[in-house]
């Protein structure tokens, strides 16, 4: 698996569905919850439960509440957390038939069934929800996962007609206008469709046929201009998982201060050497072959450290399309100006998402450092939506908790690597921070609530200290975009992947010929901040990055900073 490739969710989930499924029950005046009789009533036989269910709902139709879709819809995340998947299925086929126009009722039911390996019902179901509510991205990605379970590696050589081709970018040109809000904010209108222009004239005065993977590199440009990390083609994935092992560029290499190190020479380890800069690629400058990989990088406005990430994650593969995939690679490098001929890779695994370096090896992580009086919160996703909230809150409450109990007196908490997801993650983690209330959106669209927000009674109180990077997106600049503006600590790290502005809630779409997979962000999210510069990413109060020989030494530069920054102030 790429080790991107789980971070795509957290992009394609930002404000997608609004489902909540551990939402409290609406309290309705003097009617009781028709959950809790069940519950109470109840033997373990959830078919008996519902037969109950009816009969209240025929004896009793004013004394209990069933007008609350959301209590049915909690009970059944109750049953699938405890594993309890036939009796799940049965409370959510219960909720779809009480509530036939719900959205959430058939999306929840459809989740349950995917659990219990039935595809073909799921995708059904989530069918039915997307065409309640088209704006139920959560079930439009769903669908597109079960008609497109795998990426076809045979698309990598196939050729389409130039004609297929400028239909593909005509549509693709029509939805970025039509459904983003933003396309024309970081591009002006005449350069966007100057860039169309000049992609269709290269389909048309090409003489050679264009293959599948040259046409979707043309196409990640027309994404990147765009500059919203929320719209593009999910990463490097597809263009990744289609490459052929042979034709990949045969060096792991790592950008540090616009200087390509390499850092494994996996097949060629006997030719070159780990902490050599590379200046030459097959006769073409590094600089340059950078200039042109990042024309392709999507970034939010114009920041650079998340397109410097993207490159570190997917280098063998976005060397091997900027250069045309060539047969054969050639070096130089600066202690070597005699060219190396590199050999082809036979086999290739991809480095692991978390470097080995990092103490947190899970999502979430809590560790102390009890001499200087310093807890390490690492939160390396914000992904935990609907049923899956309850685990970060447990998470978040549970650390806050044995840190009030203990004599800490500095936390720093670890956002490096952290793509964004939900909201309500960002939100929680603020008030255990915040020293007032606050709002969070100063505009937002669907169903995110802006505020206010109040900080929790045992909120934190002593230093804080956030370690953020160029990974840092959507929610994740959202929530270092308050941090810094409500004053609550002290930033560390590299300029962040993103900041108070997002276009996102995204829809999902593929090219009607050529089947490429893509994203469109629909709305638009502001943070409650008073910046309005939104083409830089947050900027750090202490600002640092990792250089080769602390990389290949696996000592994370960043962490053990702070750690000593801590140490110092305590004396």
């Amino acid at each position: 698996m790429n080790k991107f490739l789980l971070l795509i969710t957290c992009y394609i989930l930002f404000a997608a569905s609004g489902i909540k499924a551990f939402a409290e029950e609406p309290q309705t005046s003097q009617k009781k919850s028709i959950v809790k009789a069940i519950k109470k009533h109840s033997k373990g036989n959830t078919k008996q439960d519902i037969n109950y269910y009816y009969q209240l709902k025929k004896q009793y139709p004013h004394k209990y509440n069933f007008t609350d879709e959301q209590a049915l819809n909690n009970l059944g995340y109750l049953y699938l957390s405890q594993g309890k998947i036939t009796d799940a299925l049965d409370i959510f086929r219960l909720n779809t038939k009480e509530f036939p126009h719900s959205a959430n009722a058939f999306d929840s039911l459809a989740e349950a069934l995917l659990k219990n390996k039935d595809k073909k019902a799921a995708l059904q179901n989530y069918q039915i929800s997307l065409k309640i509510n088209p704006e139920n991205s959560h079930a439009a990605y769903e669908i597109d996962k079960l008609k497109y379970p795998t990426i076809d590696k045979s698309k990598f050589t196939k050729i389409y007609s130039k004609q297929q081709y400028l239909e593909d970018i005509d549509e693709l040109a029509y939805r970025l206008t039509t459904v983003n809000p933003n396309v024309y904010k970081f591009i002006s209108k005449q350069k966007f469709w100057q860039l169309i222009k000049e992609k269709k004239k290269l389909i048309q005065v090409t003489i050679s046929p264009i293959n599948y993977a040259q046409f979707i590199w043309e196409m990640s440009e027309i994404f990147a201009s765009v500059s919203s990390g929320h719209t593009g083609l999910g990463y490097f994935n597809q263009q990744n998982e289609i490459l052929p092992i042979k034709l990949r560029f045969p060096v792991e290499t790592r950008l540090i201060d616009n200087k390509l190190y390499i850092i494994d020479g996996l097949i060629n380890k006997n030719k070159i050497t780990s902490g050599s800069e590379i200046t030459e690629i097959n006769g073409e400058n590094v600089s340059k072959i950078m200039a042109d990989i990042f024309k392709h990088l999507k970034s939010p406005g114009f920041i650079v450290s998340s397109k410097i990430d993207m490159f570190n994650g997917y280098n063998t593969a976005l060397i091997a399309y900027s250069l045309g995939f060539p047969q054969t690679f050639e070096i130089k490098t600066k202690d070597n100006d005699n060219v190396i001929v590199l050999s082809p890779l036979k086999h290739y695994q991809s480095r692991p998402l978390i470097p080995a370096y990092q103490q947190c090896q899970k999502n979430l992580c809590l560790s102390t450092h009890k001499k200087i009086k310093t807890a390490i919160i690492t939160i390396h996703s914000f992904n935990y939506y609907g049923s899956k909230f309850k685990t970060y809150k447990n998470f978040i409450d549970d650390s806050f908790k044995k840190i009030q109990n203990s004599d800490t007196v500095n936390l720093i908490i670890d956002l490096r690597l952290n793509n964004g997801g939900s909201s309500d993650t960002a939100i929680l983690l603020l008030r255990y921070l915040a020293k007032k209330k606050f709002n969070y959106f100063a505009r937002s669209q669907f169903n995110e609530k802006k505020g206010p927000f109040y900080p929790v009674k045992n909120r934190f109180t002593g230093k804080a200290y956030v370690l953020i990077d160029g990974n840092g997106a959507s929610t994740t600049g959202h929530f270092v975009s308050l941090f810094k503006y409500l004053k609550l600590g002290t930033l560390i790290g590299e300029e962040l992947g993103s900041n108070e502005f997002s276009t996102a809630g995204q829809n999902f779409f593929r090219s009607k010929n050529t089947e490429i997979f893509y994203t469109i962000g629909r709305y638009t999210y502001i943070t409650a901040t008073d910046s309005k510069n939104y083409t830089r990413g947050i900027m750090p109060d202490y600002y640092l990055t990792q250089s080769i020989e602390d990389y290949l030494n696996k000592i994370d530069t960043v962490l053990d900073y702070t750690l000593k920054l801590i140490k110092s102030n305590q004396h």
